[in-house]
């Protein structure tokens, strides 16, 4: 009996008006194997090899607006095997845009932090990097693409600093930038504040002292 083909991403090209997507089909050789692609009924391209020590491949462009549906079909006298090609699963299709999100505020004694994350969907290539300024800070990725990918920033009341969180594949990337006044509830009043809380303080003392004497 026939092994089943296999499909795997090869290589990705880039031009002005078009992304293509080239994805391979293997099979292990053996007697009379042959390996054919499809479009459709429509046959592509086939290929056999007398030398049965190795695979045998096909390789298949896909462009970016091609709706086509596509099937490798390894076979033999005896048996045939069929693998169905999915773009959207080989090829990187355009990254989504980020979401940054409140997630948690701690306070300490001279401080307070606020926790924000940044989530993208998932897909193939895709990284999710925070930045402050130019510098990056962390960067994630994940071969689960049936979930979101998620990262954490933790800023200090004090941070003056501009960041940004950017999901990207090799087509396409994607910038959300940070505005801490929005994200994070319950920050504490300026430090300026705190130099001229006296200004406030005394005045009222005084006014309270004079109306209990009189």
């Amino acid at each position: 009996m026939v092994s089943g083909p296999a499909i795997s991403y090869s290589y990705l090209r880039l031009s002005a008006n078009n992304i293509s997507c080239t994805v391979e089909c293997s099979v292990k050789n053996g007697r009379d194997v042959t390996l054919t692609l499809y479009k459709g009924e429509e046959r592509l391209n086939q290929t056999s090899s007398p030398d049965l020590s190795s695979n045998i491949s096909l390789h298949l462009e896909m462009k970016d607006q091609d709706g086509d549906t596509y099937s490798c079909v390894a076979e033999n006298p005896i048996s045939n095997q069929t693998a169905k090609l999915h773009k959207t699963e080989l090829c990187p299709d355009t990254v989504s845009g980020p979401a940054i999100s409140y997630s948690s505020l701690r306070l300490s004694a001279n401080n307070v932090s606020c926790t924000l994350e940044c989530s993208v969907k998932n897909g193939r290539d895709v990284t999710l990097s925070w930045y402050k300024g130019e510098e990056r800070l962390y960067q994630t990725s994940s071969p689960d693409l049936s979930s979101n990918i998620s990262l954490h920033l933790e800023m200090k009341d004090q941070d003056g600093d501009t960041y940004s969180c950017v999901a990207e594949n090799p087509i396409s990337n994607q910038t959300a930038k940070l505005h801490k006044t929005e994200l994070c509830p319950g920050l504490p009043i300026p430090n300026n504040f705190s130099n001229h809380r006296w200004d406030f303080l005394v005045p009222g003392l005084l006014w309270l002292w004079l109306w209990l004497w009189l």
